[in-house]
C-alpha cells in the first residue's frame, strides 16, 4: 500500500496540450516530454506532493496518453501499471468540470467523470484534440464515441489498434480515479471559479510592466496603436493577435506570457495551492514570477536528476517503491538518495549522445533549497550555473536549476553560443535541445504538513 500524500498539490503547466500538438517540431516535443514527466516525478518524490491535472491534460496530453498506451514492451507495461496505481492512491488527481457542463447520456449514468469529459469533447466537432490528430476525421470520431459507449472492450475493431490503445489506457485511468475516489482519496477534483482577474487583465498588467528594451515592451508599444486589444479575452484570441505581431521574437514572447497566465487560471480553478510554470522566454518568465509571487530568486544550485531519453534511470515503475522508501525522509535526504541512485545507475553505462542534452530551469521550493544548501558538492553542484548547464548539455543529463537572474544571464550566454554554433539552422526545433528553458515554480511550503 502506498503512503498517503503528506503535502499538497501542484498543477503543472508543463503538460499544456498545445506543447505537444502535431505541428510542434519533434525535437521540441521530446524536450517538452522530458520536462513534463520529469517535473512530475520530482514533485512526487522530492516535494511529496500530488500531481493535479486538468481534465484536458488527462485526456489530451500526448506524454500521458503515450504512457497509458505503453503495453508493447515489458518496461512500458510496468510504467503504465505504476501510474495507474498512483492514480488509485491519490498521488495523481484530475479536476473535472461540474456535471451540468458534460454530456447527460453516459452509459453508466455517472456524469462527472474523466471518461464523460472525454465523451463531451468527442461529441463537439469544434473541439480540437491535440493528442488525437486522427480524430479530425469526424466519422472516425463518431465511431470512437460509439465504441466507448457500446463496446469498450472491442475498440480495435471499431477504430484500429493505435487509436484503441490510447482509448483503452484512458479508460483504465478513469477506472483508477473512480476507484480512488470510492476509497476516500482526492482523486477527482471539482473544478471551481478562478479567484483572480480574467486573462486579458493579467496579460495587460504584465505588458504594462515589461521592461524597456524587451520584446514584450516592443509588443506593448505596437499594441498601443490602432489594435483593439482591450477586448481580447481568450487564449485563442491572443494567439491571433500574436500571429499579426511584426516585432522580432514578439509573437513567441507574447504566446509564452499568455500561456503562463492561462495555465495559472486553470490551476486556480482547480484550487491548486502549488503551481509549476515553465517558459522559454526570459522576460515573460520574470513577469510571470513577479505576477504570481513565485520563488524566482532562490539560489543557483543544480540537481542533475531528471531522466532524459536513453538515460532512463528513473521510470514510473520505480515511483511507488521510492515513495514508500522515502516517506519519512526530509527533502534534502530525498535529493541525496535520488542522486546516489542515479550515479549507481550511470556506472558502466555507455557515453550518452551529446545531442540529447537539455537544460531545464525551474525555481525550487524555498524550504527545499534551505535544506539543500548544506548538502555536499557531489549532490547539489556549487559550480557557476553557466558551467553546470554546459556540463549537463555535454553529458546528456537534464539539469534542474533555480530560476534566478544569475541563471537567466547564464542561459542567455549559452543560447547565444548555441546560436552561433548553429548559424544557418534557425528552426526553433533544431535549436531546442541546446537551449536553456527558464521558468518558476511555486510549491506548497514543504515545512508544513498537509493531509489530502
Amino acid at each position: 500500500m502506498l503512503p498517503s500524500v503528506t503535502q499538497s498539490e501542484i498543477f503543472y503547466e508543463d503538460l499544456d496540450t498545445v506543447r505537444f500538438a502535431p505541428e510542434v517540431p519533434a525535437p521540441e516535443r521530446r524536450a517538452q516530454t522530458v520536462a513534463a514527466i520529469g517535473s512530475m516525478m520530482l514533485g512526487l518524490l522530492v516535494g511529496n506532493t500530488a500531481a493535479l491535472l486538468s481534465q484536458t491534460q488527462a485526456f489530451d496530453s500526448q506524454p500521458l496518453l503515450g504512457l497509458l498506451a505503453g503495453q508493447s514492451t515489458d518496461a512500458g507495461s510496468k510504467d503504465r501499471l505504476a501510474f495507474l496505481r498512483l492514480a488509485r492512491s491519490g498521488w495523481i488527481r484530475v479536476g473535472v468540470v461540474p456535471a451540468k457542463r458534460l454530456r447527460d447520456d453516459p452509459p453508466d449514468g455517472r456524469r462527472r467523470t474523466l471518461l464523460n469529459a472525454f465523451r463531451t469533447a468527442l461529441g463537439n466537432p469544434g473541439f480540437r484534440l491535440s493528442a488525437w490528430p486522427e480524430l479530425a476525421d469526424q466519422d472516425l470520431r463518431a465511431r470512437l464515441l460509439e465504441g466507448l459507449d457500446r463496446a469498450p472492450d472491442d475498440l480495435d475493431t471499431e477504430v484500429g489498434p493505435a487509436l484503441a490503445a490510447r482509448a483503452e489506457g484512458l479508460l483504465e485511468l478513469d477506472r483508477s480515479l473512480r476507484r480512488g475516489q470510492r476509497n476516500g482519496k482526492r482523486s477527482i477534483i471539482r473544478v471551481g471559479t478562478p479567484a483572480g482577474d480574467a486573462l486579458d487583465a493579467r496579460v495587460h498588467a504584465d505588458l504594462q510592466s515589461a521592461g524597456d528594451g524587451s520584446e514584450l515592451a516592443a509588443v506593448r508599444r505596437w499594441l498601443s496603436g490602432p489594435t483593439a486589444w482591450d477586448t481580447v479575452n481568450s487564449r485563442s484570441a491572443w494567439y491571433s493577435v500574436a500571429d499579426t505581431c511584426p516585432v522580432p521574437d514578439g509573437p513567441a514572447a507574447l504566446r509564452q506570457l499568455v500561456d503562463g497566465h492561462y495555465n495559472a487560471i486553470v490551476g486556480e480553478s482547480l484550487g491548486a495551492p502549488g503551481l509549476s510554470l515553465t517558459c522559454a522566454d526570459d522576460d515573460a518568465a520574470l513577469l510571470l514570477a513577479r505576477h504570481y509571487g513565485l520563488k524566482a530568486q532562490l539560489g543557483s544550485r543544480m540537481v542533475d536528476l531528471l531522466p532524459t531519453p536513453g538515460l532512463d534511470w528513473l521510470r514510473w515503475s520505480h515511483i511507488p517503491g521510492l515513495l514508500d522508501e522515502l516517506q519519512d525522509v526530509s527533502p534534502s535526504r530525498r535529493l541525496t538518495d535520488l542522486h546516489s541512485r542515479q550515479l549507481d545507475w550511470l556506472k558502466g553505462q555507455p557515453a550518452p549522445d551529446p545531442g540529447l542534452g537539455l537544460s531545464l530551469q525551474l525555481a525550487l521550493p524555498a524550504s527545499m533549497l534551505t535544506t539543500a544548501a548544506s548538502m555536499g558538492e557531489s549532490v547539489v553542484g556549487g559550480s557557476p550555473p553557466a558551467h553546470a548547464a554546459a556540463q549537463a548539455a555535454v553529458t546528456g543529463i537534464v539539469a534542474l536549476l533555480a530560476a534566478t537572474p544569475l541563471a537567466r544571464r547564464a542561459g542567455r550566454r549559452l543560447r547565444s553560443r548555441a546560436e552561433r554554433r548553429q548559424a544557418g539552422q534557425r528552426h526553433r526545433g533544431e535549436q531546442w535541445e541546446n537551449a536553456i528553458r527558464t521558468g518558476a515554480a511555486a510549491w506548497p511550503d514543504l515545512t508544513q504538513p498537509h493531509t489530502g
